[in-house]
């Protein structure tokens, strides 16, 4: 700020009704009586250009007690000048101040006559305050209004522009953009809505505050609002979600044991719960208990459909959920909303069976299973025989204790010294050399495995050979036929793709479905081998009859 000198320029103005404009500002629009000075002062500076079309740097003051104006200009000290009438030299500065330093300002008064103001300048004065004053409101609404981020407040329809709604919100207006407003929902002009302020930014004409009627933090802020207990943080809001207009579910956990947050929410014959779904008319709200039991929660989640079982699967993030047939459709919702609400709110993913379909997926699943663990145990002894060291008494008594060549490589020297003929160190060797094996074993597989895939892959693409058309029917259309072998093969696809969605079996399930294949082999078997005799009998039966007549 400039220096106060003894040499002031004066302008004769009416300083107490300046002081007393001031003041009145201050009481009808909040603006501080600092910020009014700065815009006299930014006002006079205005003036005197206008007036003087000068373009050197001026400076006004306007004492805060006495309202007297002066009028200083001021040079800037720079090491190099570079244009004398905005610049002065450290050297110079000094001359006129002992304290001064580069970056610095030196100020010398100016002599201004009142006279001189002319109408323009007045104007121009005029507009500069004018404009300073809106500023001075708008930082004033903006910083007001800032603070109500993340607030439900009450406005009223003022009109509809497009798909845009425009509220009355106490001293400004808010938007309500299409994406904001609840699908389907009419809004008239006059209507007192509640509606979530989703932020407030600086804008040309005041600050700009976008409201939403979607927002699920809405709902979250009506229940706390409407219910005492959630306000107090006796009952808190862990998780919500919300389909605008249709559905909204929100998990809620009781801080108090002595409180049931479900009753609490619903209060005395729904009576709170009524008074949050009239601010979204059409909208179910389903309120479920919150649980750090992911099984449970997601049990919890799919509300009102009842289920009986839910299996968490192995990546942590998908849950398998069973319902009862007449629930599947209830589970899942019109057109997936409940169950897709629900997965949004657990954070899972969620696969939902019936019971039969489950039932009919586990029974698939065991019976590849099955077919999958059964290794004969000869087969066992001959990869076991691989390793080095390994004869058919080792492998025997191996196979006995229940080791394979996949289990011994895994195994640890101490699991083997049980074994018959088995020390430690030769367990140690042994275990070494099962692991290469193991591998080798599998590379094996793999190769096979990607050979045979190849060949049936050549097989599908391959053309069928046709057949001879049979006299007097026209030769088969081309494209038509399909091997058998093609449609084993898909089938087989297919019921893979089931098994990997159902759960795994266990041993004993596998063992006592092999049982039941072996059986059911056998007596296949033993039924060909009396088809196979019959037929024997039958054409010596023949050949003798035809000895006879010859």
């Amino acid at each position: 700020m400039p220096p106060s000198t003894k040499r002031k320029a004066k302008l004769s103005v009416d300083q107490e009704a300046l002081l007393q404009a001031i003041d009145e500002i201050e009481k009808e629009k909040g603006i501080d009586r600092e910020t009014m000075f700065l815009a006299v002062e930014a006002a006079l500076v205005s003036a005197y250009r206008k007036n003087h079309g000068v373009t050197f740097n001026l400076d006004a003051r306007v004492d805060r007690k006495s309202a007297e104006i002066t009028f200083h200009r001021f040079h800037i000290i720079a090491e190099t000048v570079e244009d004398p009438e905005l610049q002065i030299t450290l050297e110079d500065a000094k001359k006129q101040a002992d304290d001064a330093e580069l970056g610095g300002k030196v100020y010398s008064p100016l002599v201004f006559n009142v006279e001189e103001f002319g109408r323009i300048a007045a104007q121009t004065a005029r507009q500069v305050l004018v404009q300073r004053i809106r500023e001075a409101e708008r930082d004033l609404l903006y910083e007001e209004y800032r603070t109500r981020e993340g607030e439900v407040v009450t406005v009223i329809v003022q009109k509809v522009i497009g798909d845009k709604v425009i509220l009355n919100l106490d001293k400004v207006e808010a938007i309500m953009p299409s994406k904001e407003q609840i699908p389907r929902e009419i809004y008239n002009v006059g209507d007192r809505i509640k509606v979530y302020v989703v932020r407030v930014r600086k804008g040309l004409r005041g600050p700009l505050i976008i409201v939403s009627r979607t927002h699920p933090k809405l709902v979250e802020n009506l229940f706390k609002m409407e219910i005492p207990e959630v306000f107090d943080g006796l009952i808190e809001i862990k998780a919500i979600v919300r389909e605008a207009g249709v559905r909204t579910k929100i998990a809620v956990k009781s801080n108090d044991a002595n409180i049931d947050p479900i009753g609490a929410c619903v209060g005395v014959r729904g009576s709170r719960i009524r008074t949050i779904l009239k601010e979204v008319p059409g909208e179910k709200i389903d309120i479920v208990p919150w649980s750090e039991e992911i099984s449970t929660f997601v049990k919890n989640a799919l509300s009102p459909a009842q289920v009986t079982k839910v299996r968490l699967q192995d990546d942590g993030r998908t849950v398998q959920v069973v319902v009862p047939d007449n629930q599947l459709s209830l589970a899942i919702g019109k057109k997936g909303q409940n169950a897709r609400l629900a997965a949004r709110l657990t954070r899972m993913r969620v696969d939902i069976y019936s019971e039969t379909d489950y039932a009919e997926i586990a029974a698939k699943a065991a019976k590849e299973a099955a077919a999958k663990i059964f290794v004969s145990t000869a087969d066992l002894q001959k990869e076991l025989q691989r390793i080095a060291g390994v004869g058919q008494k080792a492998s025997e008594a191996l196979t006995k204790a229940g080791f394979s060549l996949q289990k011994l490589s895994e195994s640890k020297p101490e699991d083997l010294v049980e074994v018959e003929g088995i020390g430690e160190k030769r367990a140690v060797k042994m275990i070494e050399a099962a692991k290469k094996v193991y591998e080798e074993v599998q590379a094996e597989r793999r190769e096979k495995a990607e050979q045979e895939a190849a060949g049936a892959k050549a097989e599908a693409e391959a053309p069928a050979p046709e057949a001879p058309p049979e006299e007097g029917k026209p030769p088969a259309r081309k494209g038509k036929t399909r091997t058998k072998k093609i449609e084993i093969e898909e089938e087989a696809a297919k019921e893979k793709e089931i098994a990997e969605k159902a759960p795994p079996m266990t041993f004993e399930e596998a063992l006592k479905l092999f049982s039941k294949r072996l059986g059911e082999s056998k007596a296949a078997e033993e039924s060909g081998k009396t088809d196979r005799k019959k037929k024997e009998k039958d054409e010596n039966d023949s050949g003798s009859e035809e000895g006879d007549d010859r």
